[in-house]
């Protein structure tokens, strides 16, 4: 069982899809991906925003911040910028998600 969301996606690429499908299959409701990508800014993933990292910085209405999944061969990157914002493993976000994938 993960911690309390809303989640994430850590990831708006083929790692994030993944990530997105496993959570509504296990019963959680993602609420979107972040990316580094600005590019990616305002796009969607799956139907839900593609937001930057900032926004892990802004608490949502229920929680302080989402739960983020990473899955992606750039973890270690994914997982460094979001320790940057003050997040937790384990009690923020998990970056072992593409293991179980595999």
């Amino acid at each position: 069982m993960l911690a309390k969301g809303p989640y994430l996606s850590g990831v708006a690429g083929d790692g994030g899809r993944m990530v997105l499908i496993w959570l509504r299959k296990l019963g959680y409701r993602p609420i979107g991906a972040i990316d580094n990508d600005s590019s990616k800014f305002g796009l969607q993933l799956d139907d839900l925003p593609i937001c930057s990292p900032d926004s892990l910085a802004k608490p949502t209405s229920d929680y302080e911040r989402p739960y983020v999944v990473i899955s992606t061969i750039y973890a270690d990157q994914v997982k460094a910028n979001v320790l940057s914002f003050g997040c937790k493993e384990t009690v923020d976000f998990f970056d072992q998600a593409l293991e179980f994938a595999l």
